[in-house]
């Protein structure tokens, strides 16, 4: 009976163990909660934003392909806050993002 319950325990553990490893790689291994911004915009279709990460990264999502997110890294809290008060989306990604957080190719 002690066997079959260990053989049962290494079971579950390793089923367990799977599951972790499956949510890590398929979480994008972000630390921290997730800030995402929806906005009524003709440009940007979503952001999400990682503020606790080690990078402070950032995916872009834009209206002309809103499946597609486009990473990024180096955004600070302080800015995406203005972003997410700024009458025009667009326009602050273009004249307050673009070009200074780092692209990350993939």
């Amino acid at each position: 009976m002690l066997k079959n319950l260990q053989v049962q325990i290494r079971s579950e553990l390793s089923s367990t163990i799977v599951l972790f490893l499956a949510l890590l790689l398929f979480s994008g291994c972000e630390k921290g909660k997730k800030l995402v911004m929806t906005p009524s915009s003709t440009a940007i279709y979503k952001v999400e934003y990682w503020p606790e990460s080690e990078n402070r990264r950032f995916k872009v999502y834009f209206t002309s392909k809103p499946g597609k997110g486009y990473g990024f890294e180096s955004l600070e809290l302080d800015t995406y806050r203005r972003w997410e008060a700024a009458s025009s989306k667009g326009e602050f990604y273009n004249s307050q993002i673009k070009g200074r957080a780092k692209y990350l190719k993939r």
